[in-house]
């Protein structure tokens, strides 16, 4: 009989798994020699919370689970920022942490938290592992961290139960991730969004990451042309359109959203499609008809749909296409045309805060002009991500990873690392502000030893740049948002890490060229604050 650490590996492997990010403590280190033995590579990070956010990257590019592991108490108090993100950016990962024997549970209090508490709230399903529901229980948590919408699962393992004997499964045989089982959409539905379509031409199509996750980008792309609808994006949706089309507007929730919302507002009618209110920061004040079109019915109801269209998404979307008549083109391109130049005016306009400090539009256009399309860019949080949302030219879906939903710092750099590994042939590029940087400098001593050929590009202004524009904004003295940044050049060779300090944009483009194999590279570069002042 096959033990609970055995059938914990076996399922991951048999799921698709490849990979388990963590930080080990004794309490894990027979699932740990379970993983070896099955084949599945542990990846030592230097700290839980960046093994969360790898994992969750991973999940999130392969629609596979990413799983990570760590030690009860401090170990796995560490993966909560990851794990959060994870739940609310609807990436499918499977955290497990270890925890006290269960006959000790009540009387021991050294490192005794109630993990299943700790991470009910910001996980679609916590429960513990047992000889007698191992088997099943991991079927269930695979099964739930990718159904719709996808998220965390997180898996408790008492130390003493991962060398037991297991139960057998009741059902027996292989098992692998199961397959979406949506049907199509209703006809009179169908109908009734083809004649609110025909009712309301001048509507604006937006776009959310369940058109990624639905692989529709394609025929997203044929409904939007045939119906000539102007389209904006929700940042994790950056991709699923041209990004240089005539019909495309912007990215919401970017530099310059005041813009997109004021465009928004002034349309007939507005079409979801794939959308996620969890990538909306402002509060929604669209009060105009909006077509839902998705693969789950609006059960937010953060806004009111005057039509649902519930079904497979890209089979929806076909139909929608090819009942269109000929597009208005006044609305469409010449509407997005208008709009795209009034958000590079709002863009231009900002203020200069430093004269020796590259502008970031240029920084993002010079480097997007030498990288192929296939390249893989994630971006921390702070003011750069507002920048690099809009300015970025994204032209294939998948291609841009934002922490959005939970809007985490440290995000950047980690999942960056995660696409060095399931990506290893594409360049990978991370835009992280010197803030984001100071959190997880551990971490360049894993690039190193993995020998991620990644690009790093440090956006350095030597100040939590978001919140001074905040207490700028609030009539607030600029106070507790400054701090020192290292050597560059000196931390990077104590690493082995090739380092580029570049003062020019064209600088920076250089230095990123040669990715994958002059990898890995980082580079800082002064930014001028001012450019986020939009």
């Amino acid at each position: 009989m096959p033990t609970v650490g055995q059938v914990i590996a076996d399922r991951l492997a048999t799921a698709g798994v490849r990979r388990v990010y963590g930080y080990p403590g004794g309490e894990v280190l027979d699932l740990i020699e379970a993983l070896r033995q099955r084949g599945l590579e542990f990846i030592l990070t230097r700290h839980e919370s960046a093994a969360a956010f790898m994992a969750g990257g991973e999940g999130e590019m392969t629609g596979v689970p990413g799983v990570c592991l760590a030690t009860l108490g401090p170990g796995a108090t560490n993966l909560v920022s990851g794990v959060a993100d994870a739940y609310l950016d609807r990436q499918p990962l499977l955290a497990i942490t270890g925890q006290l024997p269960a006959d000790r549970y009540e009387i021991s209090p050294h490192q005794r938290i109630d993990l299943g508490s700790l991470f009910r709230p910001i996980t679609k399903l916590s429960a513990r592992l047992t000889p007698g529901n191992a088997a099943n229980l991991m079927d269930k948590a695979l099964a739930t961290a990718v159904a719709e919408r996808p998220g965390p699962v997180h898996l408790e393992l008492p130390s003493d139960v991962t060398t037991k004997e297991a139960a057998e499964r009741p059902q027996g045989g292989p098992f692998g991730l199961p397959q979406p089982m949506e049907g199509p959409a209703h006809p009179l539905a169908l109908d009734h969004a083809t004649e609110l379509l025909k009712l309301f031409p001048k509507a604006v199509a937006l776009a959310g990451p369940g058109v990624i996750r639905a692989d529709a980008a394609g025929p997203f792309w044929n409904f939007a042309r045939a119906w000539g609808l102007p389209v904006v994006v929700g940042p994790k949706a950056k991709g699923v359109f041209d990004e240089d089309h005539p019909l495309f507007t912007g990215v919401i929730e970017a530099l310059g959203t005041k813009v997109l919302f004021d465009f928004i507002h002034s349309a007939e009618m507005l079409v979801t499609v794939g959308f996620d209110p969890v990538e909306l920061d402002k509060a929604w004040l669209y009060d105009g008809p909006v077509l839902h079109i998705d693969r789950a019915s609006n059960i937010d109801e953060y806004w009111h749909a005057a039509a649902e269209v519930v079904g497979r998404l890209g089979d929806t979307l076909d139909t929608l296409a090819w009942r269109a008549p000929k597009p208005t083109p006044e609305w469409g391109e010449e509407a997005a045309t208008k709009v795209r130049e009034a958000l590079r005016s709002a863009i231009d306009g900002a203020p200069v805060w430093s004269a020796e400090g590259v502008r970031v539009r240029e920084l993002f256009e010079k480097v997007r002009r030498v990288m192929p399309l296939e390249t893989v860019v994630t971006c921390d949080v702070g003011a750069h991500k507002f920048a690099a949302g809009q300015l970025w030219l994204t032209m294939r879906p998948g291609t841009f990873y934002m922490s959005n939903g939970q809007s985490s710092m440290g995000y950047g750099l980690p999942t960056a690392m995660a696409a060095s590994f399931v990506y290893p042939e594409r360049p990978v590029v991370a835009f992280i502000g010197d803030g984001g940087l100071g959190m997880y400098l551990g971490e360049l001593e894993t690039i190193a030893r993995y020998g991620l050929k990644l690009g790093i590009v440090v956006l350095m202004d030597e100040k939590l740049s978001l919140i001074r524009i905040g207490q700028e904004r609030r009539g607030y003295p600029e106070y507790g948002v400054g701090f020192a940044n290292p050597d560059l050049t000196h931390l990077g060779k104590a690493f082995g890490i090739k380092t580029v300090m570049a003062k020019t944009a064209a600088r920076v483009a250089s230095a990123l060229k040669g990715l994958p194999a002059d990898g890995p590279v980082l580079v800082g570069v002064p930014v001028d604050p001012g450019s986020y002042r939009v």
